[in-house]
């Protein structure tokens, strides 16, 4: 069952090749939920805007689900907030369980009169079309699909980049760069900014599956749980009929192993029962590096800015704090985490790296 079709943006010759010049003031390489959101907040303050992604779509796969009441604030301020509550699936009250017995409930929004609801659902492809859409209305942006930033040079008063797209390679000029090109940006190793940071030594499995269920829009996490023993296990409901389950493997996982339908169903059927018709993408993954050391960008001429995954880097020339309104749920799983470790047993492991 397919829930959700990609769109296809069109790629367009670049005038640049045509022997065309221009000066941006700010270009943003990664057409991700952060680069989409700086693009139209700087286009809406007046500010032209030159958007490039390698890609010709939305994101693919298992990414983020969650928007925060803070996000969709200043959604709302861009613009694009309603069509993302429409769609998303809200929520603020959130169950623990320890093995077969809730041990814990939390309401993020017990007030009354809240415009927006705690938390949202929606899958980052649903977040990303309607922020592309969203952009497309703004005369002062230009989006440039399959085009990827190959090289960067930084100068006195400017940064030129090189861009790779179908039709060769082009230079462009802008006073600014954001960087929002992901975890594994591309551009922070153009610009020799390593991270150094340190891994959360854990395997999770992350998995959309499709199904019809009574289960309640809320979060559900489990320790050490009957049908995932020893380990830790977390669900949402998204938009679709589709639902995001987590499964804690342990570091010595083998993530193409565990992605094979023989380990996965059994583990999903296990927690939910039989209605679950189809999984959709499923991928296995460890806990991305974090945080990252602080000597890259002291002493660059030319600000750039590493949002995003990207920005998982602390320096003093250009600063990524992460804003405490948003980490609602993060310090909520702290605090389970914690308690878990209190009541010691075979959940306690899981609450050793709590920070």
């Amino acid at each position: 069952m397919n829930t959700y079709t990609h769109p296809v943006y069109a790629y367009v010759r670049p005038a640049e090749l045509g022997g065309t010049t221009r000066h941006w003031p700010v270009i943003v390489a990664g057409a991700g939920p952060v680069g989409l959101t700086a693009a139209i907040d700087l286009a809406l303050r007046g500010i032209d805007v030159l958007l490039v992604d390698e890609d010709d779509t939305v994101s693919v796969g298992s990414r983020a689900i969650c928007w925060s009441k803070r996000t969709l604030e200043i959604l709302d301020r861009l613009g694009c907030a309603e069509r993302l509550v429409q769609k998303g699936v809200g929520w603020s009250v959130g169950r623990v369980f320890f093995r077969d017995e809730q041990v814990y409930e939390f309401n993020l929004l017990p007030g009354e009169g809240h415009r927006r609801p705690a938390f949202i659902n929606l899958q980052q492809y649903w977040v990303e079309q309607f922020l592309v859409e969203r952009l497309s209305d703004l005369a002062q942006a230009e989006v440039r699909w399959r085009s990827k930033v190959v090289g960067v040079e930084e100068k006195a008063d400017r940064v030129a980049l090189r861009i790779g797209s179908p039709d060769g390679e082009y230079t462009v000029h802008a006073d600014w760069l954001i960087a929002a090109d992901g975890a594994k940006s591309p551009i922070r190793s153009l610009l020799g900014v390593e991270c150094e940071g340190q891994v959360f030594h854990d395997r999770f499995l992350i998995a959309d599956l499709a199904m019809r269920s009574g289960f309640p829009a809320e979060r559900r996490f489990w320790f050490d749980p009957p049908f995932h023993r020893n380990q830790s296990a977390l669900l949402h409901r998204q938009a679709d009929d589709v639902w995001r389950v987590d499964f804690q493997l342990g570091w010595d996982a083998d993530p193409e192993e565990e992605k094979k339908p023989e380990r996965i169903v059994p583990r999903i059927r296990a927690m939910l029962g039989d209605d679950a018709r189809r999984l959709v993408p499923v991928e296995a993954r460890r806990d991305p590096v974090s945080p990252a050391s602080e000597a890259a960008l002291e002493g660059r001429t030319v600000g750039g800015l590493l949002p995003g995954l990207g920005g998982h880097l602390r320096a003093r020339a250009a600063p990524v704090r992460r804003q405490p309104e948003q980490d609602g749920v993060a310090r909520q799983e702290c605090r389970e985490r914690e308690n878990a470790r209190d009541r010691g047993g075979a959940a306690g492991h899981a609450a050793t790296n709590c920070r």
